[in-house]
């Protein structure tokens, strides 16, 4: 039998946001990142590590045991940090559209969106996420993908989105990537912004099982082109990577 495969979203997302990729996938779950759909927020003050510890608790109440871990952009900071504390649980790590580190504009960037989000709730974000996210084209078609999202963002607790951004604000992973021990992917939009184009370069060098994908679109190419991303994660996850089909020097296109 195959091991499970778990996905964990963006910021301002939850298990929906998975929706076109679920049934490409062999046995994969999605679940709520605290803060986010269903799950309640953690505490003020809590960490990535917190973050990757509740994710934890969640699969051991719904079964436990070994897993793939698939994450994008904040769900790739909770992957990052599942595969190098507890390898043991793991059997191979997707990690797409993600940084180890913000650089300090983007951090002061989270810091601010905390606040306005607090004072104003997260109606205001949805449009500058979603053009983060999708190209122009895919954003016109106004498909169920972009509705979806757009449904989703504007209907996150405003405190568990903030609290999240409180995260993405101090988290660094970058001592942690040399412990991702199980097999990694990379995967990252071509168009994605410059931040997480970069570090997959970063990835390459201190991961030291890694391999990249790039996929037409931006931050969310995942689900833009959700068909390649799924293609390429089945290959991955079953081990049976053909010569060229994924590159594994992780450089920028």
């Amino acid at each position: 039998m195959s091991t499970p495969t778990v996905l964990l979203h963006p910021l301002g997302a939850d298990s929906s946001f998975w929706t076109p990729v679920m049934p490409l996938l062999d046995r994969a779950v999605a679940v709520d990142l605290p803060g986010h759909g269903s799950e309640p927020a953690l505490p003020v003050g809590a960490g990535i590590a917190d973050l990757g510890s509740a994710v934890l608790r969640r699969l051991d109440a719904i079964g436990g045991g070994r897993l793939n871990v698939v994450g994008m952009s904040l769900g790739g900071l909770v992957a990052q940090w599942i595969a190098a504390e507890h390898p043991e649980r793991v059997d191979r790590v997707v990690v797409a559209d993600a940084v180890p580190v913000y650089p300090a504009g983007m951090q002061q960037m989270w810091r601010d969106r905390a606040t306005s989000v607090r004072a104003s709730g997260t109606a205001h974000v949805v449009d500058p996420t979603l053009e983060l996210w999708f190209s122009r084209a895919f954003l016109d078609q106004d498909g169920p993908e972009v509705r979806r999202a757009r449904t989703r963002l504007g209907a996150t607790d405003p405190e568990g989105y903030a609290r999240a951004c409180d995260v993405l604000a101090s988290v660094d992973t970058g001592d942690l990537l040399p412990r991702m021990v199980r097999p990694t992917l990379v995967v990252c939009g071509l168009d994605d912004a410059d931040p997480f184009r970069a570090a997959v370069d970063r990835f390459a060098s201190d991961v030291p099982d890694v391999r990249s994908v790039w996929l037409p679109g931006r931050h969310a190419a995942v689900i833009e082109s959700s068909t390649a991303f799924a293609d390429a994660v089945h290959t991955f996850l079953s081990g049976t990577e053909p010569d060229g089909g994924i590159d594994t020097k992780g450089s920028l296109p």
